[in-house]
């Protein structure tokens, strides 16, 4: 990734510009050695599709040994980011994916957020996504908690990022009243659309992904139209997992074109593009067309982006994500429903039903069934939704 040479690049000039290091650098044996060193941990990050830190995203205190412990460069800057970014561009992407990934490069310089990019297929078909998203969480958690990102949004590789200027902390729960929660996904008219989504950084999201990953394996029979989307629909479907997924509007983050016969409209549907928002999905491409599509809106941004790019206070993302949670803790307290007890997404153990597939035991859900959450959520939404 381009991003990666110029983080390198930045450290290696911010090196240089240390009094006492220019000194050391007179000696050719030295810079020699040095220029060596940068070029094997740009390699190292290359290779391994992975993008962390652009030059403005380092303190100024930092020291070389940063190049291999991306969490004390998190726990050094003033403002750690809690949300990284995941992605995928691989197998020969074309020339319009990769437009669309340099804007996600470029958002990710702006806010600060860390940038992942998959470029080595891992599994066959469409299940590499679930696996790079485990094994992102699990270097993570292999980190002190401290330094660790809390969440990571997913993105495919056909969503271009319309407004720069919204940080992707925006999106997180409110704390500590929905700290349960650890999966953000929405639904367009076809049911769950996983283009984008938001989960947390935690033990949950292993066992969740590492089922998504086995579960055409152990429920063959199961059809899963649309691979492993099918599987996470299916895994959150089941009441363990339920408790802490939550349906936002779809239009937060993964919203979709507005059809050509209702762009003169001023009310938008629950899936269409709101001015100011985040980013755009070009999910369909049954006319073949996606790739024109998405390069006519990439040439309307470089052209004059000022449109879109306005600042998040100017846009309707607080008061509306503020509403939506409101609503959501209105309704559970009418409904008398209180938090899965803390531990709850622990207490899971997979058994095998007679039929030789397998399922699991909820021990928490079996001793107190008011943690068992089905509710419906209107209005802010803009769609039913179910938690």
């Amino acid at each position: 990734m381009k991003s990666t040479s110029r983080y390198h690049s930045s450290m290696y000039n911010y090196i240089l510009s240390g009094p006492e290091l220019q000194r050391l650098f007179k000696r050719k044996t030295t810079k020699l050695f040095f220029l060596l060193i940068g070029i094997l941990a740009t390699f190292h990050a290359t290779t391994h599709g992975l993008s962390l830190f652009t030059p403005q995203q380092l303190p100024h205190d930092q020291t070389a040994d940063t190049f291999s412990n991306p969490g004390a460069q998190r726990a050094a800057l003033n403002s750690p980011p809690q949300v990284g970014k995941v992605h995928a561009c691989f197998g020969g992407c074309n020339p319009t994916y990769e437009r669309a990934l340099k804007s996600h490069e470029e958002h990710s310089e702006r806010m600060g957020h860390p940038m992942f990019v998959l470029r080595e297929k891992i599994l066959s078909g469409l299940w590499s996504k679930p696996a790079y998203i485990l094994s992102i969480i699990l270097a993570e958690l292999a980190l002190p908690a401290e330094e660790r990102l809390k969440w990571l949004l997913w993105n495919d590789a056909d969503i271009v990022i319309m407004n720069p200027n919204i940080p992707l902390d925006v999106f997180i729960p409110p704390q500590p009243e929905f700290d349960y929660v650890n999966l953000l996904v929405t639904n367009d008219r076809n049911g769950l659309n996983n283009g984008v989504f938001l989960i947390r950084v935690n033990d949950w999201s292993v066992k969740l992904l590492s089922g998504i990953i086995s579960y055409h394996f152990f429920r063959p029979q199961v059809e899963l139209k649309y691979t492993e989307q099918s599987g996470m629909e299916e895994m959150i479907e089941d009441a363990y997992w339920r408790k802490s997924v939550v349906h936002v509007p779809q239009f937060w983050f993964n919203s979709y074109p507005v059809s050509v016969h209702r762009e003169g409209k001023k009310d938008r549907r629950p899936y269409e593009y709101r001015l100011g928002g985040l980013q755009l999905h070009f999910a369909s491409n049954r006319d073949g067309k996606r790739p024109e599509r998405m390069n006519s809106i990439m040439d309307k941004l470089e052209a004059d982006s000022s449109e879109f790019a306005m600042p998040l206070q100017d846009t309707w993302y607080e008061s509306n994500i503020t509403a939506f949670w409101n609503e959501l803790s209105a309704k559970r307290a009418e409904k008398g429903i209180t938090p899965p007890a803390e531990g709850a997404a622990t207490n899971f153990f997979p058994v095998k039903n007679e039929d030789g597939s397998y399922g699991h035991v909820d021990a928490l859900s079996e001793k107190d069934n008011s943690q068992e959450e089905m509710h419906a959520v209107t209005g802010a939404a803009g769609k039913s939704t179910s938690l």
